[in-house]
């Protein structure tokens, strides 16, 4: 969070206090307005969850529209303040985790099949005949005296 911070203080600080030097950008008015909603926003984001974020950034756009509405703030500091307030949730959004891996002592729905070995043939020697029978089989030497 402590990002967040950093980046409220950058970003929305700009609100409350500051008109830039253009008549009407934020009347002194809507500054009184609006310190309290970006203090209640920084709060929030150092120690408060996502949720809360979200909820404050929404009441900070609902202010800023008012005072808008109002004639206390122009459509472009509206503007900038509404698209600040956005970039500080897209910053300050969670990260998704990884889903959990299922451990070895969890139990399924479903038996998983354990493999068994399972037997192979083993070849077995085959005698072979000899086609030929006038022939004498190798190895076997005839003598004729």
């Amino acid at each position: 969070m402590k990002r967040v911070v950093a980046l409220v203080a950058a970003v929305l600080a700009f609100a409350p206090g500051c008109t830039s030097g253009s008549p009407g950008d934020l009347t002194a008015a809507a500054e009184r307005v609006l310190v309290p909603e970006v203090q209640r926003i920084r709060d929030i984001a150092a120690t408060g969850t996502y949720s809360q974020l979200q909820s404050a950034v929404k009441h900070l756009k609902s202010v800023v529209a008012s005072e808008q509405r109002r004639g206390q703030v122009t459509a472009a500091r509206a503007g900038a303040i509404d698209d600040a307030a956005d970039e500080l949730l897209v910053d300050a959004a969670p990260t998704p985790s990884a889903s959990p891996t299922p451990s070895e002592s969890s139990t399924s729905a479903t038996p998983t099949p354990t493999p068994s070995a399972t037997p192979t043939p083993t070849p077995s020697a085959t005698p072979t005949t000899s086609s030929s029978t006038n022939s004498p089989s190798p190895g076997v030497t005839i003598s004729v005296p």
